[in-house]
């Protein structure tokens, strides 16, 4: 059974009307591991919309952020899916369009599965 918008947002903070499974489409707008792991995964990010958590992951996405070492996003994912609260069930195939004098575009929509480092940077052609 679907929920209109605001019966299902209102279902957030209220667990005796919350859904027993909520299903989504949703995915970072930006190439960093940190524009999903903290809306997502973070205890009061904007799209864990549950609230769910598990002891040390606020703190390993800090120090991922903080240190800079993008490894450790591995090692969130890891405790992200043994906690069992976050399932990916399908991944998306999208597509994207861009002007003909935009370079480095190759592979730009399977970006989010690349680590940053070996992602094209976007820039126009010289």
């Amino acid at each position: 059974m679907g929920l209109e918008s605001g019966a299902y947002w209102s279902t957030v903070y209220d667990p005796e009307a919350a859904p027993d499974i909520t299903l989504f489409t949703g995915f970072p707008d930006a190439d960093h591991p940190d524009t999903w792991a903290r809306l997502f995964y973070y205890t009061s990010g904007g799209l864990n919309l549950f609230g769910g958590t598990t002891d040390g992951l606020d703190e390993l996405i800090d120090e991922a952020v903080t240190t800079g070492d993008e490894s450790l996003y591995g090692d969130i994912a890891e405790v992200v899916a043994s906690t069992g609260l976050w399932h990916t069930i399908a991944d998306l195939k999208v597509s994207s369009a861009f002007q003909k004098d935009v370079t480095g575009v190759e592979g730009a929509t399977t970006r989010c599965s690349a680590s940053p480092s070996t992602s094209p940077s976007l820039s126009p052609a010289e």
